[in-house]
């Protein structure tokens, strides 16, 4: 009896490609899909739907981290930072209390010796006859709320400022240049703490009664802040134990003088 021989034929070594090249072929995965059960296929279905969108809601997340570190880390540091450099100029000395701080000349601007008024602990208040009283000139702190809160300080009957702690020296002028008048006053404190308390005090005195516009108060070297009335404009700043506020009716004139301050 004759014995048949058995060739085996040598499988290709790319057939498990094949195979699995077979098994994604359409129909063959609509076969598989049908044998399913249909609670399973919806399993399958919302795992899947689930892990796109978990993969979309990460990567959402991701770039939204990412714009808002680009776009707001420096710049907020930025916008906290003292304008005009301000962190950059002296202080001004403790001395004479019978004399002004405040510059005789800013730039275009110049100090007018007849507005300039001095308050300090002690100090006696000017006599003047009855004609003067009528001529004389108010106080060119008086004339905004910033300036009138500081004056109101300064004097020696008030209780209960509202800086919250009084001034130990306050001075007050007027600057012209060409037509243009702003008033300044600058007012020392006993301590940068104080100062920076009166700051806090001034900027909530300042919301009662006028619109207060950029602020950075007990955050930096320097605390500052806007203000406005509609028809007049206010800076007022404080470094260490001093407190500065010029005011005027044109914005861009005010800025010129804040500028040109060397304090």
């Amino acid at each position: 009896m004759a014995q048949r021989k058995v060739v085996s034929q040598r499988q290709s070594e790319l057939q498990p490609v094949y195979d699995f090249l077979d098994m994604l072929h359409p129909a063959r995965l609509r076969a598989h899909w049908n044998r399913i059960g249909r609670r399973a296929q919806w399993t399958l279905v919302i795992s899947l739907a689930s892990l796109v969108l978990i993969w979309v809601v990460l990567n959402l997340l991701l770039l939204t981290m990412r714009h808002v570190r680009a776009t707001t880390g420096p710049f907020l540091f930025e916008a906290l930072q003292a304008p005009y450099e301000l962190s950059a100029r002296p202080v001004p000395l403790p001395g004479d209390e019978t004399v002004t701080v405040l510059p005789a000349a800013a730039g275009d601007y110049t100090l007018q010796a007849e507005t300039v008024q001095i308050a300090a602990p002690g100090m006696p208040a000017p006599v003047q006859a009855a004609d003067e009283q009528e001529t004389a000139p108010a106080p060119a702190a008086a004339n905004f709320f910033v300036g009138q809160c500081l004056l109101n300080a300064a004097q020696p009957e008030t209780e209960t400022p509202c800086t919250g702690v009084a001034p130990l020296y306050l001075t007050s002028g007027t600057y012209s240049s060409g037509g243009t008048l702003l008033d300044a006053a600058a007012a020392r404190f006993d301590s940068a703490a104080n100062a920076r308390e009166a700051m806090k005090s001034l900027r909530q005195f300042s919301g009662a009664n006028e619109a207060v516009g950029n602020y950075a108060v007990g955050v930096g070297e320097v605390d500052f802040f806007y203000s406005s009335t509609g028809e007049r404009y206010t800076f007022t700043w404080a470094h260490d134990a001093w407190v500065y506020t010029v005011s005027g009716a044109a914005f861009h004139e005010l800025e010129k003088l804040v500028r040109a301050f060397p304090y």
